[in-house]
């Protein structure tokens, strides 16, 4: 399926998302959340260049990171039901791996990727059964990447950012009154971005996917309990 096709139901589903969050039902329950996260994944970085001869190459690195995390959500009751939500997260990442390219009989260089960090944006919904929900969600993602290229002794880099969008579900378990355990799989593909190193010859086109869990602990603050202390 090509990325237009991707994004044409993925716009319309956020928007309508949105409409909901920017205008909650009257008495809705809504709640900011705020905490802390891991993350750990399988990263493949599809690796090619534009020169005859040189082979496409793919590169697989286990990595992780440790990250924040903030959502807000409109419940429609405060104890069960349906609710709907956006979280945004910053994560630093670390997954790196080395490919050799040649192009025979004379070229070869070690091409290195690495993603650094990463910035997540997803609107979620679900069902809160009580002490246990359950939840999937979508939103674009972007992952910043560095790349290496190393030849003739010389070793040569660039950055790069690479955007995409990212799908997951997964489960909350509530462990007090304010406090919440969070644990989502997701799946999130990323747009193919040039590396061009100066005084390197040949550009090298990187596309980042990965398959990740996530789990985190979140602190619950009812927001009307908010706008009742500050007066509003």
């Amino acid at each position: 399926m090509s990325d237009k096709n991707l994004l044409s139901p993925a716009c319309a589903l956020l928007a309508a998302i949105g409409a909901v969050l920017i205008a909650p039902a009257a008495g809705a329950a809504q709640e900011l959340r705020v905490g802390l996260q891991a993350a750990a994944g399988s990263w493949d970085e599809d690796l090619s260049t534009a020169v005859p001869g040189i082979e496409d190459q793919t590169l697989s690195a286990d990595g992780g990171g440790v990250g924040v995390v903030a959502q807000y959500v409109v419940k429609s009751d405060a104890d069960t039901g349906f609710f709907i939500g956006f979280e945004g997260a910053i994560t630093q990442q670390d997954a790196s791996d080395t490919t050799t390219v040649t192009l025979p009989p004379l070229f070869s260089a070690d091409v290195t990727g690495e993603i650094v960090n990463s910035v997540d944006l997803l609107w979620f919904g679900g069902y809160d059964f009580g002490m246990v929900s359950a939840y999937a969600g979508v939103g674009p993602t972007l992952a910043s990447g560095e790349g290496a290229i190393a030849f003739a002794g010389t070793t040569l880099t660039d950055e790069a950012t690479h955007i995409g969008w990212k799908y997951g579900a997964g489960v909350e378990v509530d462990l007090g009154s304010n406090v919440s355990v969070i644990a989502r799989a997701s799946y999130a593909g990323y747009r193919n971005r040039a590396y061009t190193a100066e005084g390197f010859p040949i550009a090298v086109d990187v596309e980042p996917r990965v398959n990740e869990i996530r789990v985190g602990v979140v602190y619950r603050v009812n927001m009307a309990d908010v706008l009742g202390a500050v007066g509003l």
